[in-house]
């Protein structure tokens, strides 16, 4: 016992240093310079690196350029992996509001998940509805764009009980179940059917692997697989009080959706081989015929039946598409106008630009990508696309993950004990038992009232 508490304070200090260098440095909110919405310019947009088919997001950038030549846009491509540019747009903002004249990126993509700590760190300029027509937009992507700060807490919301709004939705995404019509008749519906129709693809065919997610070590993808496994089984990691601040706890569900993800490793209808699969390992896995069931985002549709595929386009029959058997996680990106920017009036038009339903319409029916305008999932000329009314079914019911100001540190925690517990398989109460602990210690998360 006294080795397991010497353990327990030794991450718990490993996770306060995280802290102090990662999510305390964003403590103190600032507001963009005087006039800077009327003020029109060059800008420059950050964004992961474009992998889209055809590369859809350069295009509508070079689309801007061509008929505004005096407000030019740079497109800032960075990391791919979300984890690796999520923190070159932390560095970037931290050091553009810490030195005047430093390079700003005026507009920036930002993964649903990341507004709260963007916001809290005031990186962010607020959205307001002289700048769109939010009834336009999905409600779930909405509310994934809303945060109160921390000096905000125990103030008045408004009727609907959302807060301020701090981007504005531009790709929806929730994960969907794909499955190889050739190997599976129906889409199970439940956690015990796709186990059952898993082990029924490995027994008849060996070399096809069951099922596969995105679980690969230290990724975000790995996070997301592990909530939407605790969800499965009624697990809700956070609560609110009634002042809007979250608190974090382990329940019996979270903890039984955790021991089915390492039983299902165990049981080899999740193929540990899968366990380094990221989403474009599981689609391109799917695509050979490697995977029998895959759980993925709308993107992988398009990637799947695209012609530039090094194996050829797959035939749209062999891919049948269904709601997860549990509740998604809600995905998708926002942009937000940084409090940096000098030409706020073009940063907010070129966000208009983007989330316009026409390029919305483009990303979904060239790349793949839902989108967050309510007009277009009830525009009959896409219904022809097979996985949008699946898409809609999916966004209903969402979840989104839990939005904290250090979100970093949340899923960094349940990365090491899920991933590790999924790869050993011997230790699992162990660590169910130091993510519970990690949950209750991890600081920067419970904000004082």
């Amino acid at each position: 016992m006294r080795g397991e508490r010497m353990a327990r304070r030794t991450r718990a200090g490993r996770v306060v240093l995280v802290w102090l260098l990662l999510g305390g440095a964003l403590a103190g909110c600032a507001e963009p310079e005087a006039g800077w919405e009327e003020r029109s310019g060059p800008i420059v947009f950050a964004d992961s690196k474009d992998t889209s088919v055809g590369k859809q997001i350069t295009q509508l950038v070079e689309l801007w350029n061509r008929f505004n030549p005096d407000q030019q846009v740079a497109f800032q491509e960075q990391a791919t992996a979300s984890d690796a540019y999520r923190a070159q747009l932390i560095a970037h903002s931290q050091r553009s509001k810490r030195e005047e004249g430093a390079p700003c990126y005026d507009v920036m993509a930002m993964d649903v998940v990341w507004t709260a700590e963007f916001a809290e760190g005031g990186f962010l300029a607020e959205v307001s509805d002289r700048d769109l027509d939010l009834s336009q937009f999905r409600p779930e992507s909405l509310r994934a764009a809303r945060y109160a700060r921390s000096e905000e807490l125990g103030r008045a919301r408004d009727a609907a009980g959302a807060t301020r709004l701090w981007a504005v939705p531009w790709r929806a995404d929730a994960g969907l179940l794909y499955y190889r019509t050739d190997l599976v008749a129906q889409p199970p519906t439940s956690f015990a059917a796709l186990r059952e129709a898993a082990r029924a693809v490995s027994a008849a065919r060996p070399s096809v692997a069951g099922y596969a997610g995105q679980f690969r070590k230290a990724y975000e993808g790995l996070s997301v697989n592990a909530f939407e496994a605790m969800w499965a089984f009624g697990g809700e990691l956070v609560s609110v009080d009634s002042r809007g601040v979250p608190h974090l706890a382990l329940d019996s569900g979270s903890a039984t959706g955790v021991r089915s993800l390492v039983g299902a490793v165990r049981d080899g209808w999740l193929p540990r081989s899968t366990l380094d699969y990221d989403e474009d390992a599981s689609w391109q896995a799917f695509g050979r015929g490697e995977v029998a069931l895959m759980r993925n985002w709308p993107y992988a549709y398009a990637q799947l039946t695209s012609a530039d595929r090094d194996e050829g386009s797959l035939d749209p029959a062999l891919i049948g598409v269904a709601p997860l058997p549990w509740r998604s996680a809600l995905g998708g990106w926002n942009l937000g106008v940084s409090t940096c920017t000098r030409h706020g009036k073009t940063a907010r038009e070129f966000v208009r630009f983007l989330t316009d339903p026409a390029r919305q319409r483009v990303l979904l029916e060239q790349a793949g990508f839902a989108p967050t305008r309510t007009s277009l999932y009830e525009d009959e000329s896409l219904w022809a696309r097979p996985h949008l009314e699946v898409l809609r079914e999916a966004l209903d019911s969402a979840k989104s993950r839990p939005a904290v100001p250090n979100y970093d540190l949340l899923t960094r925690l349940v990365q090491e004990q899920v991933g590790e517990a999924m790869r050993d398989g011997q230790a699992v109460d162990a660590r169910v038992a130091a993510l519970a602990d990690g949950l209750t210690t991890l600081p920067g998360l419970v904000r004082p009232g």
